[in-house]
């Protein structure tokens, strides 16, 4: 393992990351905040999207495997 590079992402506790299966550029971050982040790792300062569709912290990301649009997302706000 060799550490490349780390950022700021979210005001609080990230609780879950996911890298796209897709694209390797991509990377999926959910935290306390209640914000799904997407990020494109070549340039990372400011994400791609921010979705603000939960009410509580997220906590899990699944890139689905089939379709490379669809994303799962879960949160303690017991929504996916």
């Amino acid at each position: 393992l060799r550490f490349t590079q780390s950022w700021l992402a979210h005001e609080y506790e990230c609780w879950t990351s996911a890298w796209d299966k897709h694209d390797t550029n991509i990377i999926y971050s959910g935290a306390d905040d209640t914000l799904l982040k997407i990020w494109d790792i070549r340039d990372y300062k400011q994400p791609v999207h921010v979705n603000r569709k939960h009410t509580m912290g997220i906590c899990s990301i699944l890139s689905n495997d089939f379709n490379q649009y669809e994303f799962l997302t879960g949160s303690f706000d017991e929504y996916l």
